[in-house]
C-alpha cells in the first residue's frame, strides 16, 4: 500500500532554526522575515544535528503594552532550508517552512493573600467571601522556560491510516513524503513556577532559558495526550491548577521505571481501599445487634477523619487521597448511625454463661 515516508530520510540539506519573539499571534512568514530573531540554530541537519541538544539563556525586553496587561508576548520559532551568509536559499527549487507558536505569557488568576495565623495569639480573622471563578482577578504571568522539539520520526504511514495527531501537525507533501513538526513542549511547565514570576512595570527584562532538541514520536503523543487528559480535567472533572501541576511535575521528573512502580502502587492502593470499604459495608450491612462492638471505638475514628479531612483540604492536598478519607469518614459515620439505632444488649445477655 502507498504510504508517506519523511522528507528528511534521503535528504541531507542544511536547516535553519530561528526564534521570534512578538506580540502578534499570528504572523505571517512575511512579517517574520523583517523581524530580527532573538535566536538561531544555524545550518543543521535532521539526520545528524537535530539529536544533539542545544540550549542558551536570553533576556527578553518586555514591550510597555505587555507590562500594562493589554497585551501578550508569543514565541515563534520557523524551520527551513539554509539561508547562506548572501541570503540565498541551499534550496532554491524548494520552499517550505515548519512553524510553531506558543504564549511567553501566562493569564492566571492572582493568589489570595496569605491568611494563616497563630491559634495561640492572633484573634478570629472574618471569612473571604466566595468568589466567582469567572470573575476572579487574573494577571499576566513569564514563562521562563521554552522547550523546542522537531518529532524525531521515519514512520512510513499508509495513506489511509494516518493518526489523526499526526495529521492535524505533520505537513505532508504532494509526491508522497512528510515533513515531521516542530513543536513547543510546554507539558513539563507547571503554573507554580510561572506563578512566581509576574509580568508588570517594574520588569523590563525577563529571563528566557531555551532548550533545543529532539523529542521521538512516541513520547510527542503521549504527551499530547496527557496534555488533552489534564485539560479535560479541568473542564469535565474540576480539577484545579495544583492537581494537574501535581501530574505534570510526576510525569516530566520522575523515571519512567520509579513512574512505573508508583503507578502500580497507586493501583493497587486504590484497589485494596476498594475492597476495604466494600467489605466493611457488607459486615455492617448484616449485622442487628451491637454485641461484640465498642461504639467509642467508632465515635473515636469519626473524630480521628474529621480531623484527617480538615487537615488534607486546609493543605490542599490531591483529590485521590482526599476523596478516599471522605469516603472512610462517610462509612464510618454510617456505622455510627447504625450503632446508634441498634437494639443494645441487656448486661445478662452480655455475659458469658
Amino acid at each position: 500500500e502507498p504510504c508517506y515516508s519523511n522528507y528528511f530520510i534521503n535528504n541531507h540539506e542544511p536547516l535553519d532554526l530561528s526564534l521570534y519573539v512578538m506580540t502578534d499571534p499570528r504572523p505571517t512568514n512575511y512579517d517574520l522575515f523583517n523581524n530580527k530573531p532573538i535566536w538561531q540554530a544555524k545550518s543543521f541537519t535532521y539526520l545528524e544535528s537535530a539529536m544533539e541538544t542545544r540550549d542558551t539563556k536570553l533576556n527578553i525586553t518586555i514591550p510597555k503594552e505587555v507590562q500594562s496587561g493589554k497585551s501578550l508576548l508569543y514565541a515563534h520559532v520557523l524551520v527551513g532550508p539554509h539561508i547562506t551568509s548572501s541570503g540565498v536559499s541551499v534550496t532554491p527549487s524548494e520552499d517550505w517552512s515548519l512553524r510553531a507558536t506558543t504564549p511567553l505569557i501566562r493569564t492566571l488568576p492572582v493568589p489570595p493573600p496569605s491568611r494563616k495565623r497563630s491559634l495561640l495569639k492572633d484573634p478570629p480573622i472574618a471569612k473571604l467571601p466566595t468568589i466567582d471563578p469567572s470573575q476572579q482577578k487574573k494577571a499576566p504571568y513569564w514563562v521562563p522556560v521554552l522547550k523546542v522539539n522537531m518529532v524525531w520520526d521515519f514512520t512510513c504511514y499508509p495513506k489511509t491510516e494516518i493518526p489523526n495527531d499526526v495529521v492535524n501537525r505533520f505537513r505532508f507533501r504532494n509526491d508522497g513524503r512528510y515533513y515531521p513538526a516542530v513543536l513547543f513542549d510546554a507539558f513539563g511547565v507547571r503554573n507554580d513556577v510561572v506563578k512566581g514570576l509576574p509580568v508588570n512595570s517594574t520588569t523590563p527584562e525577563m529571563h528566557l532559558s531555551i532548550d533545543l532538541g529532539p523529542l521521538s514520536v512516541g513520547w510527542w503523543r503521549v504527551y499530547a495526550q496527557m496534555e488533552e487528559s489534564l485539560k479535560l480535567m479541568e473542564q469535565s472533572m474540576g480539577a484545579d491548577g495544583k492537581d494537574t501541576d501535581d501530574l505534570r511535575q510526576m510525569f516530566t521528573e520522575t523515571s519512567p521505571v520509579l513512574l512505573a512502580v508508583t503507578m502500580l502502587v497507586s493501583i493497587l492502593h486504590l484497589m485494596f481501599d476498594t475492597l476495604a470499604f466494600k467489605n466493611d459495608v457488607q459486615f455492617w450491612s448484616g449485622r442487628t445487634s451491637s454485641v461484640g462492638v465498642s461504639a467509642q471505638a467508632i465515635f473515636f475514628n469519626v473524630f480521628c477523619q474529621i480531623v484527617v479531612l480538615l487537615y488534607l483540604v486546609e493543605e490542599e492536598t490531591g483529590m485521590m487521597v482526599t476523596v478516599s478519607v471522605f469516603t472512610g469518614l462517610v462509612i464510618e459515620c454510617w456505622k455510627m448511625i447504625k450503632i446508634l439505632t441498634m437494639p443494645r444488649p441487656s448486661v445478662q445477655s452480655a455475659k458469658p454463661s
